[in-house]
C-alpha cells in the first residue's frame, strides 16, 4: 500500500494533528465499506483535502485522495496512510497512550545540574601527566 517508510512514518504525526484539529470521517448511507474522510492541510490552514478509502473483511480495496499526489499508480499518500494506520491500528490503543507527537523535552536534562566528575586528575588511564592544561 506504501512504497516505504516515509508514509507510515509520517501516520502518527498526521493522525493527531488531523484528530486535535478539523478531520470528519462518514460512512456512506449506502456502501457501509466507503469512508469519506476530510481532513484539514497542515501547511493551508484553508485547505482541506477529501479521501476516500474502500475496505472488505481484511483489506483496504481501493483509495483516492484529492491531494497534490492525487491517485498514484504506486502506493498512497501520507493522508490516506494516516487514516488507514488510525482505524487500523492506533485507535484500538490505550487512551493514555499518545499516537503522535511527543514532548521530548522531558527527557532533556538541565546541563547546569551536572554531576561532578568522578576523578579529576590530569593523568591518563597509563598513569602519565597530561600535556594539556585547564
Amino acid at each position: 500500500m506504501t512504497c516505504g517508510t516515509y508514509q507510515l512514518r509520517l501516520s502518527p504525526n498526521y493522525a493527531q494533528e488531523h484528530l486535535e484539529g478539523d478531520c470528519a470521517i462518514n460512512i456512506h448511507k449506502e456502501e457501509p465499506r466507503l469512508l469519506r474522510v476530510r481532513l484539514q492541510s497542515r501547511h493551508v490552514s484553508s485547505q482541506t483535502y477529501q479521501l476516500w478509502i474502500r475496505y472488505d473483511e481484511a483489506n483496504v480495496v481501493a483509495w483516492y485522495c484529492k491531494c497534490r499526489a492525487r491517485a498514484r499508480v504506486v502506493g498512497m499518500c501520507a493522508h490516506v496512510a494516516a487514516i488507514v494506520w488510525y482505524i487500523g491500528f492506533a485507535r484500538h490503543r490505550h487512551q493514555d497512550q499518545s499516537i503522535g507527537l511527543r514532548n521530548w523535552g522531558e527527557y532533556v536534562e538541565d546541563a547546569a545540574n551536572m554531576p561532578l566528575p568522578i576523578d579529576e586528575s590530569d593523568s591518563d588511564e597509563s598513569g602519565e601527566a597530561s600535556d594539556t592544561e585547564e
